[in-house]
């Protein structure tokens, strides 16, 4: 089964050097919205490649890097996760449109237990539209651009709309320029 899991850069390291990673998070406890425990990884899919998979996660979980392992079948407990649905999110609505997600968790892993099939450090580019860039560590780089209903979201952390905002014409506008 291939999956990919966003991490740090401390954990991918750890991983690199073959240390075993352990968290024991009930994730149901802290947020109530998964049914996950420990570190969850997401199936890579056609539709859900990493670069489709971090406009979904953006904002939750650290992505400075992404890393795709084949896990054994069975090694992995099937859960879920809410996270935004980019599909049906128009950038305004609160709260924010959500869908669920199937992930994979497991409390313990390491080079070992999943073999490891590529990785990326993921580079983000806050300009207009908002692209993400994977330098993958084959030395091909790929991208993504956040959807571009999405790139004037007021509620989120990508908001043209707050870094282009014009107080003099909004009060022109809206206040009869007082």
């Amino acid at each position: 089964m291939q999956l990919c899991r966003f991490m740090s850069k401390e954990e991918l390291d750890r991983y690199l050097a073959w240390e075993n990673l352990e968290n024991h998070t009930d994730w149901k406890q802290e947020h109530n919205m998964t049914t996950s425990k420990g570190f969850c990884l997401f199936p890579v899919r056609e539709t859900d490649t990493p670069e489709k998979l971090i406009h979904v996660l953006s904002g939750i979980t650290t992505v400075q890097y992404v890393l795709e392992v084949e896990a054994p079948a069975g090694s992995m407990h099937r859960s879920y996760g809410i996270y935004r649905d980019i599909e049906k999110d128009d950038g305004w609505t609160i709260p924010v449109p959500t869908i669920e997600k199937t992930e994979y968790c497991t409390e313990k892993y390491s080079w070992f237990t999943m073999k490891m099939i590529r990785y990326a450090r993921i580079e983000y580019h806050p300009h207009f539209p908002v692209t993400y860039l994977f330098h993958w560590n084959d030395g091909r780089t790929t991208e993504d651009t956040m959807p571009m209903h999405l790139n004037t979201e007021p509620h989120g952390e990508f908001s043209m709309w707050k870094a282009e905002f014009n107080f003099e014409a909004f009060k022109k506008y809206f206040m009869g320029g007082q």
